[in-house]
């Protein structure tokens, strides 16, 4: 926990990662940070958190239900971008879907999202619905509307061509 609160940069970001390494006892502890009330040290935890599970997603099956929250009701915006990206490494249980699409679709849709997290969210979507049968159309739908409807920064535009194109194939 003292590493996060020195300089935040890339080098602590990677130096926490090889602390966590693949062991499960220390990612939790991890996550016991990004859940801390403390604004800052919850940012800065969820960076590593999300390439410790880029490294090794397995780490995030036991502690699903705990980062729902990050979603919902980040401390920070880093936690959410964070928590996004790692659920695009780990993937998003059946059991979860229906919830993780939800969110997501209220983050792709909003103007007053980052775009960082409005392309995570859509690439999720786009994970979602190659899952689950039939929800590619309805899918293909809604990013059209968003592609067309609003003025968005270029990493959402091309999270939309990309999710739109992965969609088009899908139906094929």
């Amino acid at each position: 926990m003292e590493l996060f609160y020195q300089r935040h940069s890339k080098l602590q970001c990677l130096e926490a990662v090889d602390m966590v390494s693949d062991s499960e006892e220390a990612f939790a502890d991890l996550l016991d940070v990004v859940k801390s009330d403390d604004v800052i040290l919850a940012q800065r935890a969820s960076w590593p958190m999300s390439y410790c599970v880029e490294k090794h997603p397995h780490l995030l099956n036991n502690h699903i239900q705990e980062i729902l929250p990050f979603l919902e009701n980040p401390l920070h915006p880093a936690v959410r971008r964070n928590t996004l990206r790692s659920l695009t490494f780990s993937g998003v249980p059946v059991d979860i879907q229906g919830v993780v699409f939800d969110l997501c679709l209220q983050f792709a849709v909003s103007t007053k999202e980052p775009a960082a997290i409005r392309s995570l969210s859509i690439q999720l979507l786009i994970k979602i619905a190659e899952e689950v049968e039939g929800l590619a159309s309805e899918l293909k739908e809604i990013l059209m509307d968003i592609q067309l409807s609003d003025d968005s920064p270029a990493a959402v535009r091309s999270a939309l061509r990309h999710g739109l194109k992965k969609l088009r194939k899908l139906n094929k």
